[in-house]
């Protein structure tokens, strides 16, 4: 019995022994150890190849043609015209045609948006205004597009524009008047152009080429020649700029 029992005991200490010096990797602790990082290597796995994907997808995201390819598209000659305001590069890379309502609150929401597109790639861009009045649910839509022609007649049109914008709560004939003694109009040839309406059918055209390519609402935004409809955020702008200039 003593003999069995020296036995035990020895095989005892030989298996805390061997237990004490397992590898690290044996022992408990280790295995966790190793199933934390294993788990680690698959996240980071993960999000590196979700990465991978999203810039993929930016590469190969259809923002539109180049200028030279929108010039050979009969989609040019309905999108660029020569009676409309157009501001920025006069060899742009990029041809942003916006169909806006001087009444809509999400075209004076895009109004400072499109300021800072201008003037981070004002060398590479040229902005065409085109009018889209929304008659219907906006009651000084045509007039404040009228008045903003007859402004352009005069050369100031951007100046008039801005002033609209930013007193769109109050949009009648009597501020399109005051708008324009503010910017010293000649207001004899502003009061006749606004009066006689000589600008409608223009606007009336504007308004039916938007409609025929698409047009539902304002601001839509047509960056050459991709629709993009809505208040679109600067980095939004940055990313779809950066792919057309680099083209």
């Amino acid at each position: 019995q003593e003999t069995m029992k020296i036995d035990l005991e020895e095989r005892i200490l030989n298996s805390v022994h061997q237990a004490y010096y397992k590898p690290w990797y044996q022992r408990p602790w280790g295995r966790l150890a190793l199933f934390a990082l294993l788990v680690l290597l698959v996240i980071v796995a993960y999000y590196f190849y979700l990465t991978v994907q999203y810039v993929q997808k930016i590469r190969n995201f259809d923002v539109g043609k180049t200028v030279n390819d929108l010039r050979q598209d009969e989609l040019y000659g309905k999108l660029v015209t020569s009676d409309d305001p157009r501001i920025g590069s006069d060899d742009p890379k990029v041809i942003i045609v916006a169909f806006e309502d001087f009444q809509c609150p999400f075209c004076r929401e895009a109004v400072p948006i499109i300021k800072q597109v201008l003037e981070t790639y004002g060398t590479d861009v040229q902005l065409i205004f085109r009018d889209f009045p929304l008659e219907s649910i906006h009651d000084q839509a045509f007039s404040s597009a009228l008045a903003a022609n007859c402004a352009m007649e005069q050369g100031k049109f951007w100046e008039y524009h801005d002033q609209l914008y930013a007193r769109q709560d109050e949009l009648s004939p009597t501020a399109y008047r005051l708008i324009a003694e503010s910017l010293n109009l000649d207001m004899t040839l502003f009061n006749k152009c606004y009066t006689t309406e000589k600008y409608r059918v223009e606007i009336e055209q504007d308004y039916q080429t938007g409609l025929e390519l698409g047009v539902v609402g304002t601001p839509t935004f047509f960056v050459n020649g991709q629709l993009y409809q809505g208040v679109l955020p600067f980095d939004y702008w940055e990313t779809i700029l950066t792919i057309l200039i680099g083209k």
